[in-house]
């Protein structure tokens, strides 16, 4: 990460003009999503939320499970750099709920983890092992299946079952 942030701000408002103006709400969900990713990488905890916020209202109305689980992960993460550990917990465990329905793999150690992080902040390390252990053990029988052909984890679409490479 570089810390071009102008620049990165810059090319995500041009291209929301351009998805609003064509009329392509994935490419203005997904904008906002880019647009939430930066804010948040700089700080800025309020345009990021908000962006998110608009971009989880585009994806619940296409259905998309993919972002929606992929944005409320960023809203969780914004609550935990918060110190809101409760909200946090909250938004990772609808992110965790959702990616378990698609049977999302990489999604769910992604969500187990941070849930394990916030338990560790909370000082509850009982917790936080379970957490961490049930990510690893997911891992380790991922790992065990050998290398597979998996889909695509296309957030912009969720639907489009593409092949995707290791």
């Amino acid at each position: 990460m570089q810390g071009n942030f102008a620049p990165a701000l810059e090319y995500f408002r041009k291209a929301l003009a351009i998805n609003e103006a064509l009329g392509d709400e994935a490419g203005i969900g997904r904008t906002h999503l880019g647009l939430g990713l930066v804010h948040w990488l700089q700080g800025d905890f309020t345009q990021a939320s908000e962006h998110y916020r608009k971009s989880l209202t585009i994806f619940e109305a296409s259905d998309n499970k993919t972002a929606i689980a992929t944005v409320l992960n960023n809203i969780g993460n914004i609550h935990r750099y918060q110190g809101d550990y409760a909200r946090a917990l909250e938004y990772y465990g609808k992110s965790l709920k959702i990616r378990e329905g698609l049977n999302d793999t990489f999604g769910i150690l992604g969500s187990l983890g941070n849930i394990g992080v916030v338990y560790s902040a909370q000082g509850n390390y009982a917790k936080a092992l379970d957490y961490y252990r049930r990510s690893l053990a997911m891992s380790e029988a991922h790992r065990r299946r050998g290398p597979r052909p998996r889909r695509c984890r296309c957030w912009a679409c969720g639907r489009c079952g593409r092949r995707a490479q290791r």
